[in-house]
């Protein structure tokens, strides 16, 4: 188990982590797997405890509930020189600004803003979120993609998210969570040109499940490779 030789010394100097499960199918054969690498992340002797010198930090595991991150952070800690986490640029003070978000849900604040770059939240994390802030009625922005157009109208029935650069996790997840707003009337969708890959087009399967009325989808430009498409 590669995880548990983290704590050798021919891991301290290590600059970079990449911890990659995204290509694990959340079914019966891997939820326990992923349990317990979740487990080991927010336990007290995470893998990058013993890492002074890391820099970078990638850590992609479906299913990372908000639970788990506010034990990351708060608990176990990143390592204090850590730059880029998850392909943002990462610091204390952007730590602060994401604990103090993570509290504002927890309490359930309504918030016209969120900003959580950096915790690739699933589509089903962001549909939680949205329900226990009401962000329907108020949000403007999360995590930068602009949200005024999912609340133009009640009963949307045709929506553009065409040309909106949601190629990162951080911002095609948030955005496919909130088409359930529209879930009853949504019948064309255009997510045409985001360069979704394939991790995008999995986002979007999700989200579609429960979209009964939707006719038409246009997704040209996403770059999705065969796993995408099936």
């Amino acid at each position: 188990n590669v995880l548990e030789q983290f704590s050798n010394d021919m891991f301290k100097g290590l600059l970079e982590l990449r911890l990659d499960c995204s290509s694990f199918a959340v079914d019966e054969r891997n939820s326990a797997r992923l349990m317990l690498m979740r487990d080991v992340f927010v336990s007290v002797e995470p893998p990058w405890k013993n890492m002074q010198h890391l820099t970078t930090l990638d850590l992609r595991i479906p299913g990372s509930s908000l639970d788990v991150w506010r034990s990351i952070l708060q608990g176990s800690g990143l390592p204090a020189g850590l730059t880029h986490l998850n392909g943002i640029n990462w610091s204390e003070s952007q730590c602060s600004k994401v604990l103090d978000v993570l509290s504002k849900i927890k309490h359930k604040e309504t918030m016209s803003r969120i900003d959580l770059r950096g915790l690739r939240l699933d589509v089903g994390v962001w549909r939680s979120i949205f329900d226990d802030v009401k962000a329907k009625a108020i949000i403007e922005e999360v995590n930068g993609v602009d949200f005024t157009v999912f609340r133009r109208a009640d009963n949307l029935s045709d929506l553009s998210l065409a040309s909106r650069n949601l190629r990162e996790n951080d911002c095609f997840s948030p955005a496919f969570a909130a088409l359930s707003w529209n879930a009853q009337s949504l019948r064309t969708l255009d997510a045409s040109n985001n360069d979704l890959g394939d991790e995008g087009a999995s986002a979007l399967s999700e989200a579609l499940g429960g979209l009964s009325v939707l006719q038409r989808m246009d997704l040209r430009g996403n770059q999705f490779g065969a796993r995408g498409w099936a």
